[in-house]
């Protein structure tokens, strides 16, 4: 069996290896060969050295990926996107430790590790390398009508990303997420895809009384309507606007077709869990569950 980073794939490898994620992983992880391919040779992944793929002959039998991003600013790297056959299970940990010993040349003060639910039979390898579980990542799920026709409030004014607003949407960004589990900063790559034309994201900002007080982006997949986040800037935070902003967001999905509308919420954020489940949400399922490996000690 061999490890290989994405980079070193031949053009049919990364096709098997794309059968693959979609016939194993998680059905949320790509809508398209293109797709991945944008994913695995972006900044995130370091243009495909920092993704990983474990090889048996000609078949791929599992895949994780690691991102070093935010280790200059919170001392944090991600393993994620693991994928594995789950006859396969015993072959894991070789992937593993070549993941764990590339992350650890970057020297981050703790690498978190998402096992998704569909692979949760790897948690086992997974705490045997030393982690531990910190937290969840969980779906959300409003329980609402098909719309919200009449807000109980003034709307804020909800202003599309565009190059000119594109800095305050990333400051609010910043400055709301800074200290968040499983979040971090928006780097310039980021900012840029999402002023593409060809983005398939939803983003803007919202104004009270013609002052930015927030920030969203959101998502369409078929007939699900995704919050992918909402922020209020630290300054206003506690003045009710995060509650206006997200049905907001909810109606605007609503309106776009949308028969669902759903969200990832961090189990350990418990003000954010409580004004979702204020405001029709449910949790429907768990989608990852998060480990942590300090090695500062």
């Amino acid at each position: 069996m061999k490890v290989k980073s994405f980079d070193q794939l031949s053009e049919a490898e990364r096709q098997k290896l794309y059968q693959f994620v979609v016939q194993v992983g998680p059905d949320y992880y790509f809508s398209s060969y293109g797709e991945m391919l944008e994913d695995y040779l972006g900044f995130l992944f370091s243009q495909g050295k920092g993704h990983f793929s474990l090889w048996k002959g000609k078949d791929v039998i599992a895949t994780a990926g690691v991102i070093t991003e935010e280790i200059a600013s919170r001392g944090e790297a991600f393993i994620t996107g693991l994928t594995c056959a789950q006859a396969e299970q015993e072959n894991f940990p070789q992937l593993l430790d070549a993941v764990i010993g590339y992350t650890r040349a970057f020297q981050p003060r703790v690498i978190r590790l998402g096992v998704p639910w569909e692979h949760r039979y790897l948690a086992s390898e997974v705490e045997r390398a030393g982690f531990e579980e910190s937290y969840r990542a969980l779906v959300f799920r409003h329980q609402g009508a098909a719309s919200l026709d009449e807000l109980p409030f003034s709307s804020l004014s909800l202003q599309e990303l565009t190059v000119d607003n594109s800095r305050v949407f990333q400051r609010i960004h910043d400055d709301a997420f800074r200290d968040s589990p499983n979040s971090g900063c928006l780097a310039e790559e980021e900012l840029e895809a999402r002023l593409r034309p060809d983005s398939d994201l939803i983003c803007g900002i919202a104004l009270e009384k013609g002052q930015p007080v927030g920030a969203y982006e959101l998502k369409v997949e078929g007939d699900t309507g995704w919050i992918e986040f909402l922020a209020i800037s630290p300054s206003v935070q506690g003045q009710g606007l995060g509650k206006r902003l997200l049905l907001q967001l909810v109606n605007s999905l609503y309106q776009r077709g949308c028969r669902e509308v759903k969200l990832f919420v961090i189990s350990s954020n418990t003000r954010a869990s409580n004004l979702y489940s204020r405001t029709g949400f449910v949790q429907e399922q768990i989608a990852t569950f998060w480990y942590s490996l300090d090695l500062t000690k």
